[in-house]
């Protein structure tokens, strides 16, 4: 009798364990990795978080697989950036299949910068009126974290405690990377770089430092803009030219050639944002060198 009821004890115990009664983790998706960055700094092990667009692909381009669609139809809730048809397409597909599922714009209360044109040409990739780049300033990535702090409070209030603290020591890093980037650029206040896909409006308006961009919303310049890009480059003795990862470099080549530079790459929307604006901030100041 007395081992039955230890065995019966046994069986109890394991039926009322945490992992038998553990619910599958709840879901959150965003388009890119730098918001996926800033979700994972709030919620920490409360949620699972994807980025639709992963290292490596294509915000521009990207399609939406058959399993991804089906995945993010988990969700409790898919949060936007908001820049321009890239997004649009994939917001499309999801709210055409899903039209409950709950999409929140984490870039609502960021003053978005007009979109600068060079040149008008019927083209590859359209990002709208403004410019959708706003995780490149650590100032608009505290917005951002506002927005995703409040929805996450709203879906899971019982956890208040642990995403305010989180959340507070979020924008304590942004502050603190926002000094740190206005002391690493403090040199180059006022001096041009060149990227060949404009990206850093934003990252201009905090720390004074200006992009001139070689392709126009994914469009290669003509011989005669790329003569133009090469003159100006000379006459703001730029010897670095920036690319990013899923552009082509045949014009930033061409340019490095023409004016005795070289070519770098960086990654404006990779995972390890406060890392990685570091290093571009770095980069910038030291092509002066």
């Amino acid at each position: 009798m007395e081992r039955l009821m230890k065995l019966i004890l046994i069986l109890l115990t394991i039926l009322i364990s945490p992992q038998v009664f553990s619910e599958t983790k709840k879901v959150i998706f965003t388009t890119i990795l730098p918001q996926k960055w800033v979700v994972d700094k709030i919620v920490g092990d409360k949620f699972e978080v994807i980025s639709v667009v992963d290292k490596g692909r294509d915000y521009h381009t990207f399609e939406i697989t058959p399993s991804l669609l089906k995945k993010i139809g988990e969700a409790s809730v898919y949060f936007s950036l908001s820049f321009g048809d890239a997004e649009k397409n994939i917001l499309d597909k999801v709210r055409g299949t899903f039209p409950n599922l709950r999409i929140v714009d984490v870039s609502a209360g960021v003053y978005k910068l007009r979109y600068r044109h060079r040149h008008h040409h019927s083209s590859h990739h359209h990002h709208g009126r403004f410019d959708p780049h706003i995780w490149t300033s650590p100032l608009n990535m505290k917005i951002v974290a506002k927005n995703v702090y409040e929805e996450v409070v709203r879906i899971d209030p019982q956890n208040k405690d642990f995403y305010q603290k989180n959340y507070q020591k979020l924008l304590e890093d942004l502050d603190k990377l926002h000094q740190e980037l206005k002391q690493i650029l403090e040199p180059v206040r006022g001096k041009k770089f060149m990227v060949f896909h404009s990206t850093f409006r934003y990252f201009e308006r905090d720390y004074d430092v200006y992009e001139i961009a070689i392709e126009q919303e994914g469009k290669e310049p003509t011989p005669k803009e790329l003569r133009m890009i090469i003159e100006e480059a000379k006459r703001n003795n730029i010897k670095i030219v920036f690319t990013q990862p899923v552009f082509s470099q045949n014009s930033a080549r061409i340019i490095a050639n023409e004016i005795g530079g070289k070519v770098v790459e960086i990654d404006h929307v990779d995972y390890e944002y406060i890392e990685n604006m570091r290093k571009i901030a770095i980069l910038i100041r030291e092509s002066y060198n």
